[in-house]
């Protein structure tokens, strides 16, 4: 299948890059509660920005989703140690300074900055 090749380019492009920043967002509408995930990294001097999967979110609390994002990286074989940044939206179960995802992943990646995406100013 031609979008696993893809997908083991894109988690060796991200490793080879060894330092990433998280971009997630949470979405919930009539059906669905998703979970947007994207990295960024630099590649030969250049930022790259890529989509890197969509998940169906079960648990919205901060620690939930953090969890769920870690776990998903972790599985796709992506060092979390080398997370330095993370960005999301002003939700509060993203962005909170006390019970957001940004205050459970700087508990664990203390390296991992949190910094409000820029979209969403």
């Amino acid at each position: 299948m031609p979008w696993v090749r893809v997908y083991k380019s894109f988690v060796a492009e991200v490793k080879e890059a060894r330092f990433f920043s998280l971009l997630a967002d949470e979405t919930t509408d009539a059906s669905t509660k998703q979970l947007t995930i994207c990295l960024r990294y630099v590649k030969n001097g250049s930022i790259c920005e890529r989509f890197f999967g969509l998940r169906e979110a079960s648990n919205l609390t901060g620690s939930g989703l953090a969890n769920q994002l870690l776990a998903t990286l972790t599985t796709a074989g992506i060092p979390v140690s080398y997370m330095v940044g993370q960005s999301y939206d002003g939700a509060a179960a993203m962005s909170g300074c006390k019970n957001g995802v940004q205050k459970y992943i700087r508990d664990k990646y203390p390296a991992a900055m949190y910094v409000h995406c820029i979209s969403h100013c």
